[in-house]
């Protein structure tokens, strides 16, 4: 793998995991998505970010499966940027190296049992 790579699943993790998070822990959207959604991201009041911050009791977050990700910085330049574009990653259940799957295939297609992951 490649640090491109490596920065590529952390920004995954980011929007699916600190979307949601960092607003109820630290008040904000994390930097990061801010920078690469624009305007198209919502905004916080300060007040809104203050009654955020801390506002957690207990944070729960389903995890379905797990896939490969590899860097796509070219799609920052989607015609029609989305969710998917706007975190220049390519997910896949097939290794970009090697070609083997991550797991065994579920009746849904995007869905896999990977018990590591």
């Amino acid at each position: 793998s490649s640090d491109a790579d490596f920065n590529a699943s952390q920004r995954k993790l980011i929007w699916q995991l600190g979307w949601y998070a960092d607003p109820v822990f630290f008040g904000d959207y994390p930097q990061i998505m801010k920078d690469y959604v624009g305007d198209r991201l919502p905004t916080f009041t300060q007040q809104q970010k203050q009654d955020l911050k801390g506002s957690h009791d207990f944070f729960g977050l389903n995890h379905y499966t797990t896939a490969w990700v590899k860097d796509d910085q070219a799609a920052a330049n989607a015609t029609v940027p989305d969710w998917n574009t706007d975190q220049r990653t390519n997910v896949n259940a097939y290794n970009q190296y090697n070609g083997t799957v991550i797991g065994t295939p579920c009746d849904s297609p995007w869905l896999f049992v990977v018990p590591w992951g």
